[in-house]
């Protein structure tokens, strides 16, 4: 008796345990699938910072540029021709206006000028530093 007792609860246990992993007949109804396509990849944001520093560079008072793009924001460093000091404010409209016509996202654009980056490197070469960080780059 004992021994039939013991097959009987050997085999309930068996035939429930298999069935366990059995998931053919499983409730997905309730599961919401989520593809998540975030791979953090900026490099739009890097070409889009190059075509605007070609405009403003083809710019007749702009001798050099670097443009960073970062959070909708365009921080632009340029050197003027004849190592000017002071930025017209038409020029610095313009400039403004390139970025954004490039990139319609950019909401503000912020303009140092370096006067003579070969005397004062400071400014464009920290830009420049910045613009090659793709930690610092990345939204």
């Amino acid at each position: 008796m004992k021994r039939i007792a013991l097959v009987s609860v050997a085999l309930t246990a068996l035939v429930l345990s298999a069935c366990g992993v059995n998931n053919d007949g499983s409730n997905d109804n309730n599961r919401h699938d989520a593809n998540i396509n975030n791979v953090n990849d900026d490099t739009q944001g890097m070409k889009g910072a190059e075509q605007i520093e070609d405009k403003i560079v083809s710019m007749n008072e702009v001798d050099k540029s670097n443009v960073t793009i970062k959070n909708n924001n365009a921080y632009v460093a340029v050197q003027l021709k004849n190592n000017n000091n002071d930025l017209p404010k038409d020029v610095a409209q313009r400039i403004a206006e390139q970025a954004k016509t490039i990139d319609p996202d950019i909401e503000n654009v912020y303009i140092s000028v370096n006067p003579d980056a070969s005397v004062n490197p400071d400014v464009y070469d920290r830009m420049n530093d910045l613009s090659n960080d793709s930690q610092w780059t990345s939204n």
